[in-house]
């Protein structure tokens, strides 16, 4: 890959490059200490991979990869002093398009396996991604039931952050199906992430543990160290297999066990996203008469994912994200309906 780096700390960026050069097969094609000169060389020349600063003086990274991904699209991998402390920037960074996020390697300890490996290991993750990437206020519902055994899966990865606050910011408290959310984003995240959208809708949002059974009033984001399933049980399993997948959790492996495990309801939905996961899994859904959604390319940051989907003809419906919230509560709100006239 051709990688770039933008990072107003000349320590850092001299530090990043040097791992880039001495640690990588990649090719280090500029550097530079601010957001608008990464405009300009990316308009002169577009690189695979950035290795994005966040908390730049003027725009900081956040904006800088909404810029970046509106004019001259490309990965984007946020490399922070501390993620942590600037979760609040990381995932605007996130739901703009950047693929993921790492702290910058320990200055103090210099170029030492365990002080780089995970900022390398995220670099080797990105090649593979791009190397199998395929192109580059609403109503309120009444109090209602849980019917049994029935859920919302959601499978998003690039943009998805930002993607799935606007979705879950409108359903109500009283939304009648739980929901389960896969994305791609690095474990030490998922919490953070959790907490994030916690506090974006009237749901709960939580971590989906070993042996839970999903609830209503509740939305379940996998964990990122396995994959999650669902069984026939309707209980959450994390799985270690395959171990080389280039994506964990998996859209596809969760998709797959919701369409083989629940009989009564699945509404899936694929949202944007880099490379092909969760393609075959909502096939899979919809060949078993479930229903399901993916994100339209003029929403979505990353037409990835969505676009594999409908290259399968997976989706029964492509919908703006603007309209995906209204045609959840649509489509659970007329299933209580008709389960109610058949009762």
């Amino acid at each position: 890959m051709n990688i770039a780096i933008v990072n107003d700390d000349r320590i850092s960026n001299d530090f990043l490059r040097i791992v880039i050069e001495r640690n990588t097969p990649h090719s280090l094609i500029w550097s530079v200490l601010n957001a608008e000169d990464a405009y300009t060389e990316c308009e002169r020349d577009l690189p695979d991979l950035i290795l994005m600063d966040i908390a730049m003086p003027g725009i900081n990274g956040a904006q800088a990869t909404r810029h970046i991904m509106q004019t001259t699209p490309c990965a984007i991998l946020i490399v922070a002093d501390s993620v942590h402390a600037y979760q609040s920037h990381v995932f605007d960074a996130l739901g703009a398009g950047a693929i993921d996020a790492v702290n910058v390697p320990d200055l103090d300890e210099g170029i030492k396996d365990d002080n780089l490996a995970p900022l390398l290991r995220k670099i080797s993750h990105i090649e593979r991604l791009i190397g199998t990437d395929i192109a580059r206020n609403q109503p309120r519902t009444t109090a209602i039931r849980q019917r049994d055994n029935q859920l919302i899966a959601i499978g998003s990865s690039t943009g998805g952050p930002t993607a799935l606050a606007h979705i879950l910011s409108q359903l109500p408290s009283e939304f009648p199906m739980p929901i389960v959310i896969i994305q791609h984003i690095d474990q030490q995240f998922s919490r953070d992430l959790a907490s994030w959208l916690n506090e974006q809708c009237d749901l709960k949002v939580k971590i989906a543990t070993e042996g839970e059974t999903p609830a209503l009033g509740c939305v379940y984001l996998a964990d990122s160290h396995a994959h999650l399933t669902i069984g026939k049980n309707f209980r959450f399993h994390y799985e270690k297999e395959p171990e080389d997948y280039p994506y964990r959790p998996s859209v596809d492996i969760f998709f797959n066990s919701a369409s083989k495990n629940i009989k009564s309801r699945v509404i899936g939905l694929l949202l944007t996203g880099m490379g092909r996961d969760g393609a075959k899994g909502l096939l899979n859904l919809k060949k078993n008469g479930h229903h399901t959604i993916v994100q339209d390319k003029e929403s979505s940051v990353v037409f990835g994912m969505p676009k594999a989907a409908v290259a399968l003809d997976a989706a029964n419906e492509v919908l703006h994200l603007n309209h995906i919230a209204s045609a959840l509560i649509e489509l659970s709100c007329n299933h209580e309906t008709i389960q109610k006239t058949e009762s």
